[in-house]
C-alpha cells in the first residue's frame, strides 16, 4: 500500500526531534511493570501535524478503514483523549491551516455544536451556567483539502466533549489520500466539491466557561489478565464467548462497548512478541468466525515507516478485526481490537 505522500518523512523526521511532545506512562501500571504509555502533545503524528495541546493519543497513526472513503489510495487516524476539546480542536485547525489545508465547515454554519445550537466560530457566546444552562453536549469539526499534481489530501478533524454528571472529551484527527480521479468523482457527486461545507478561516473557537464540568485524565485501564474477557457481552452472530485478552497485551485505557448494536472497541498495548500476540488474536477471530463464516484474512502493508498487521473476520455483516503497528525504536506497539455490529 501506497502512504500518503511525503508523510514518512516527515514522520521520522520528526521524531528523531520530537521537541515537548512524547511518551509518558499512564495512570495504571501492571503489577510489576513500568505501565503502557500515551502520546503527548508535540508528539508526531503524519502529515506534519502533531498531538495537539489539551490532547494525548492512545496509538501511533493507523490504518482505518470505516472512517474514509473506501475509495482512497491510503489513509490514517488516530484517537485523543481530551484535557480540552476546544483548545484541541484550535490547535489542529490552526496546524491545518499552517500546511497548506483549505478548511471547509462541516456544519452548515459553524465550526461547533453545542446541543442542537450552532456556535459561529469566536462572535457565539457560550450558554451560561445559571441562564441558558450548560450543553449537554459539545460538537466541533472541520475539513480540510490540500491538493497536489497527483493527488489531493484531505484533512478531517472532529472533537466531542459531553457534560453532567459524567464529563468526558475525546476527538480524532483522520487523513486520506485520492486520486485525481476519485477526487474529480466526489466532487461530482457533492455538487462541485470535495466537502459539503463552505470554506472557512481558522478562526479560533472561544474558550469554554470555567465554570463548565472538565473532562478527567485519561482513564485508567481495567486491571484483567490473560483469558479474562475484554467487555462483559457476548460476541454477537458467530460464538457465544466474549471477546478474551491474549498473553503479552493490556488494555491502554478501558474498552469501549456498544450493547445496542453488539460492537466493541479495544486499544491494547502489546508487551510480547507481536506476531506471536497478533496470532492469538487471529486464533480468537477464526474461532468466532468457524460455524458461520470465514477464516481470518490477514494482511501486512506499511504505513509512516511502520509495519502494519491487519486481520479481518465477519459473520452476517459483522465485522471483527485486529490492526496491530508495530512501534519505531522506542514507541510501543499498539492494538486496535473492534466489532462493529450490524
Amino acid at each position: 500500500m501506497r502512504v500518503l505522500a511525503g508523510i514518512c518523512v516527515l514522520a521520522l523526521v520528526a521524531l528523531a526531534g520530537c521537541g515537548d511532545g512524547g511518551l509518558r506512562p499512564d495512570a495504571a501500571p501492571g503489577p510489576g511493570d513500568e505501565g503502557s504509555v500515551l502520546f503527548e502533545s508535540g508528539t508526531p503524528l503524519g502529515t506534519g501535524l502533531v498531538v495537539p495541546a489539551g490532547a494525548v493519543a492512545t496509538t501511533q497513526p493507523m490504518p482505518m478503514p470505516g472512517r474514509v472513503s473506501p475509495r482512497a489510495v491510503s489513509s490514517w487516524s488516530v484517537d485523543l483523549v481530551l484535557s480540552d476539546a476546544v483548545e484541541a480542536f484550535n490547535d489542529l485547525a490552526q496546524q491545518g491551516s499552517d500546511l497548506g489545508f483549505e478548511l471547509h465547515l462541516d456544519y452548515p454554519s459553524s465550526l461547533c455544536i453545542a446541543d442542537s445550537r450552532s456556535m459561529d466560530g469566536g462572535t457565539a457566546p457560550w450558554p451560561v451556567p445559571g441562564s441558558e444552562g450548560v450543553p449537554r453536549a459539545l460538537n466541533c469539526s472541520v475539513s480540510g483539502v490540500r491538493a497536489g499534481d497527483d493527488v489531493t489530501e484531505q484533512l478531517l478533524i472532529h472533537v466531542n466533549q459531553t457534560f453532567g454528571d459524567d464529563p468526558a472529551a475525546t476527538g480524532s484527527v483522520t487523513a486520506q489520500e485520492l486520486t485525481s480521479e476519485t477526487v474529480q468523482e466526489m466532487t461530482s457527486e457533492f455538487g462541485g466539491q470535495l466537502t459539503v461545507g463552505p470554506v472557512v478561516a481558522p478562526t479560533p473557537v472561544e474558550p469554554l466557561p470555567e465554570s463548565y464540568p472538565q473532562p478527567p485524565p485519561p482513564p485508567a485501564p481495567p486491571a484483567i489478565e490473560a483469558g479474562d474477557p475484554l467487555i462483559s457481552q457476548r460476541f454477537p452472530s458467530g460464538g457465544a464467548e466474549p471477546p478474551r485478552l491474549v498473553d503479552g497485551s493490556r488494555p491502554v485505557i478501558p474498552p469501549e462497548s456498544d450493547y445496542g448494536q453488539g460492537g466493541f472497541r479495544a486499544v491494547l498495548d502489546i508487551t510480547g512478541e507481536p506476531d506471536e500476540v497478533m496470532a492469538g488474536y487471529v486464533e480468537q477471530q477464526r474461532e468466532w468466525a468457524a460455524e458461520f463464516g470465514g477464516p481470518p484474512a490477514v494482511e501486512e502493508f506499511e504505513l509512516l515507516g511502520r509495519r502494519i498487521v491487519r486481520s479481518t473476520a465477519s459473520v452476517d455483516g459483522v465485522v471483527l478485526v485486529g490492526v496491530m503497528v508495530v512501534g519505531l525504536d522506542d514507541e510501543p506497539t499498539r492494538m486496535v481490537y473492534e466489532m462493529n455490529g450490524n
